[in-house]
């Protein structure tokens, strides 16, 4: 497990000790059939010049990664989840590099223990994310 995935909105900050990273890049493309006088079927294709850009993280969120507890972490990303505003962009952080994201899907999974468990404070949570990249905030 890495701790190279950071999540950062309005100041707060939610590290993530991933396990797999998927990134696929999608260049989405139109055909478009013109009518024809001819019995000929003319057909194009139109290429959008927008690259579509999206991560899907599967991580865990644990007291060892960061100043700030699991559970805390996991609040902090369902806030982030909930807040979809172009005042506060989501900022993700991937291999030194920043990019703005849209959350598109988040799923937060608790993995109770018996050791380190403390009230309402489990040790680590899974984690699994899609996250969208937005061009402008």
């Amino acid at each position: 497990m890495t701790s190279n995935i950071t999540l950062t909105q309005s100041g707060t900050i939610v590290n993530i000790g991933t396990t797999t990273i998927s990134e696929t890049s999608v260049n989405p493309l139109i055909i478009i059939s013109i009518p024809s006088t001819d019995l000929i079927k003319i057909t194009k294709v139109v290429n959008l010049l927008k690259i579509i850009r999206r991560w899907e993280i599967d991580g865990v969120l644990s007291n060892d990664i960061g100043s700030d507890t699991a559970t805390t972490k996991r609040n902090n990303l369902r806030t982030m989840f909930r807040t979809r505003t172009k005042s506060a962009p989501i900022t993700l952080t991937y291999d030194g590099v920043n990019y703005n994201v849209g959350m598109e899907k988040l799923d937060i999974k608790e993995i109770p223990t018996d050791q380190g468990d403390v009230g309402d404070n489990p040790r680590s949570y899974e984690v699994k994310m899609t996250l969208i990249e937005i061009d402008e905030v």
